[in-house]
């Protein structure tokens, strides 16, 4: 039985072939009018896409500078803590040196005899004390007794000065010393009957151990119903630094 031969011949394409072909020809047609589409609108809209472009610049730059900014607030911050706490630490950890206590047992006596004409030698006990964290070094005291009719005593009336060797107090100590001064019956009849004062004033001056040069002073007066030395309304004398 002789063989049939296909209606296209022996060498035209198979009909399957054609049909792919013509879907590739499709596609690609396609494809380039996608992009020509693409192409014409990016044209229409340049001024368009260079705005959004600008504004995604000008977006992440906003961004950036505030993140540079926030760093730098940060680390300002943290600096600004660090620089408080090392100044903090002189504050928390230096001497603080006061008077502790002035006292005078003659006083008491003699507030309780007969006035005489003078009081030579009339003796007050003084006291001073470290609250601090780590020791002081005393430079000077100034120190000063004496019934005053009007006003207050002058730091510069005080006695002492310089010291031949520097003292040292540590929070464990409690050093003093002697005052001695003068004073006439009648002066001390006065005080005790409210015309004028009996004084005791004073100034320490002490360095703590990270250098720092400070004074402390203080201005009390006799109470003779309470038979001591109380703190006298005198913040130019009683002071701290």
């Amino acid at each position: 039985m002789p063989s049939q031969t296909p209606a296209h011949g022996p060498y035209g394409p198979p009909q399957h072939e054609a049909t792919n072909h013509k879907q590739a020809s499709g596609a690609v047609n396609d494809n380039s009018s996608t992009l020509l589409a693409i192409g014409a609108w990016g044209t229409a809209n340049h001024d368009a896409i260079e705005a959004l472009a600008a504004i995604g610049s000008l977006f992440f730059a906003v961004v950036l500078t505030g993140s540079t900014i926030g760093l730098w607030i940060v680390t300002r911050t943290a600096a600004n803590a660090a620089k408080a706490a090392a100044d903090a630490l002189p504050r928390l950890e230096r001497a603080y040196l006061f008077f502790a206590n002035a006292e005078s047992q003659e006083i008491v006596t003699y507030a309780s005899c007969i006035t005489i004409a003078r009081y030579d030698n009339v003796l007050v006990k003084y006291s001073y004390r470290n609250h601090g964290r780590t020791p002081a070094i005393i430079k000077s005291i100034l120190i000063g007794a004496k019934y005053l009719e009007h006003g207050f005593p002058k730091m510069s009336d005080a006695l002492g000065g310089n010291l031949i060797a520097d003292v040292i107090v540590g929070d464990d100590l409690t050093p003093g010393g002697d005052q001695y001064f003068n004073m006439s019956g009648k002066d001390f009849d006065n005080a005790k009957n409210g015309i004028g004062r009996v004084f005791f004033w004073g100034e320490l001056g002490y360095e703590d151990v990270f250098g720092n040069y400070c004074t402390t002073g203080i201005c009390s007066e006799w109470h003779f119903r309470q038979s001591r030395f109380v703190i006298s309304n005198n913040k130019a004398l009683n002071y701290r630094t």
